[in-house]
């Protein structure tokens, strides 16, 4: 009797077979006001430097400038990600949640599974659902032939 070893699973890489997103408004959104906080807070980061370095009271407004401007900022691109919605499990892919993540969902080592799709999707446009691990492509059109009636 020879035993037959049952065949590998075949492993969905990131920019293999990637999925349309029907409704991009939601990640669109939410990826340009996460980019605005990312700069807002580097911003911060490079006044507060500048007033420990220079020690006058303009940059200290500036610093709190900024700094209010980083708080709002990132409220305005937590709410945002929160709606951007992921079409087939409704998972929040570019905010974590408290669910199990899927066994094959990537992240970047420091960074949480939902910073870690907001960067693939400000550099590649692609993103991973870390609950379904479906590749989803936010540049893809919609195939509006599949589910037709198999005419050509």
């Amino acid at each position: 009797m020879s035993s037959h070893a049952p065949p590998e699973p075949q492993r969905i890489r990131l920019g293999q077979r990637a999925r349309s997103v029907p409704f991009k408004k939601p990640f669109i959104e939410a990826i340009l006001f996460t980019v605005a906080f990312y700069l807002s807070l580097t911003a911060t980061l490079a006044t507060l430097f500048a007033c420990f370095a220079l020690r006058k009271t303009d940059t200290a407004a500036l610093l709190g400038a900024f700094s209010i401007s980083s708080a709002v900022l990132w409220l305005l691109s937590f709410l945002r990600r929160r709606t951007a919605r992921c079409p087939l499990c409704k998972g929040t892919p570019l905010a974590d949640s408290s669910a199990r993540k899927h066994e094959n969902a990537k992240r970047f080592f420091p960074l949480n599974y939902g910073s870690s799709n907001v960067i693939r999707c400000i550099f590649t446009q692609k993103y991973l659902c870390p609950y379904c691990a479906t590749p989803f492509d936010l540049l893809k059109q919609i195939d509006k032939q599949a589910g037709g009636s198999g005419e050509s």
